[in-house]
This record gives structure tokens, sequence and C-alpha cells, in this order.
């Protein structure tokens, strides 16, 4: 119990960047609850152990991702580039004003990108490319994801009436997912005699087929 008041003490204390010299803070921590040298730095020892915090030469240094509920968090992102508030929420079991407040803190520290489609917000670390965070956020969608895994399991090219018959998707709702990812260059269009056929772009495949696989395994 007191090691959280003492941790959350030093939160407050530390910049923007959650950090703080290690001399300041024992400074502070001696004046705010009246100890020792010694006892101050047993409290930073202990919460050194309880890895709360962490030491770089003689900076102090919180480690946010301490919190389970901003660490299960942290790791949907880090598994599924282009998740909404939406599905993290679902997933952890908490209200989306809970979410927002940890999304903020990781944001805050740069642990985490936000990106705006209209007026969707998705979240990705930061080394990850837009294109990634784009077939992220499509693949969310439930008839997308139909017709992306008959396209990316075809050994030929599929026509319109192949992708209606085999997805039980109403024909317009096909046409209108496939320009809408022929638009964002996912997918390819070419003629053969009267049909329109379509295939996943080659340069897009493997990211593609790597964001179905990591949906799979989070079950989103």
């Amino acid at each position: 119990m007191d090691n959280n008041r003492y941790f959350q003490y030093i939160r407050k204390c530390c910049t923007k960047r959650q950090q703080i010299e290690i001399h300041q803070i024992l400074s502070k921590l001696r004046k705010k609850f009246q100890i020792g040298v010694e006892k101050a730095n047993i409290i930073i020892s202990d919460l050194k152990i309880a890895k709360l915090i962490e030491i770089d030469g003689e900076i102090i240094k919180i480690n946010i991702l301490a919190n389970p509920i901003r660490r299960n968090i942290y790791d949907l992102i880090t598994k599924y580039p282009g998740i909404f508030v939406n599905h993290i929420r679902r997933m952890v079991g908490i209200g989306p004003n809970h979410v927002l407040y940890h999304l903020s803190e990781l944001e805050a520290l740069k642990l985490i990108t936000i990106h705006t489609f209209g007026n969707l917000k998705a979240f990705s670390l930061p080394h990850i490319s837009e294109d990634q965070v784009k077939i992220g956020i499509i693949l969310l969608k439930k008839n997308i994801q139909e017709i992306i895994h008959l396209l990316l399991n075809s050994s030929s090219d599929n026509t319109e009436n192949h992708m209606v018959q085999k997805t039980d998707i109403p024909r317009s709702t096909v046409l209108y997912t496939l320009n809408k990812l022929i638009g964002e260059k996912f997918v390819q269009k070419s003629k053969i005699g009267n049909n329109n056929c379509y295939k996943i772009n080659p340069k897009y495949e493997i990211s593609i087929q790597n964001a179905m696989n990591q949906l799979q395994s989070i079950k989103i």
C-alpha cells in the first residue's frame, strides 16, 4: 500500500516525459514523508524491484507499462495495428473513458501513434506504416474479411459472381467492398472475357496475410 502511495507521488513529481533525477526525488521524498536518507533509498529500491520504475544512470523513469491494464492495451496494439477503441474496450473489459485515459498516457510518451481516418481513430506502434494500419482497419469489418480470405485462398482470379456465391454477401456489398479495396490499391481488377476478375495486389499480399493471421490469433 505504501509503495503505491510513494509511486503515485513520484509520478506527480516527474516531468511530462515521466522521469526525474534521483537526487531530486530523494530530496522530495524525505521532505514530503519526513523520512531519512536510508528510508528514501529503500523506497526507490523497492519500486525498482516491483518494476514500477527504471533507473538509467542518475535518472528515474516511470514504467507506465507496469499497470496491467495499460500493458494489455499496449500488447493488443502491438499485435494488431489499426485496432479501434471499441475493440480494445471489449477485449480488455473496461469502459471507453478508461481506455482513452490509458491511450493518452501511452501517446504522451510516444509509445503509440494515433491515426485518424474520417471519424475513426486507430492505434499502432510508431514504426508501423500507414498502409499496415489501413490494412488492419479494413480487416476489422466482417464482409471485408470474408472477401479477403477468399482472394487469398483462391488459386485463380475471382469473378464477382464467384465471390457472391462463395460468401453469401449481397452483390452490391461485394462490389462496394471490392471498389473500396481497389481504391486503397490492396486489390487489383482485370478483364478476362466478359468478366471482371479480382486478386490481391502482390505488393500487399504478405502484409494482408500477416494481418489476417493476427486477427485470428487475438480473436477480435
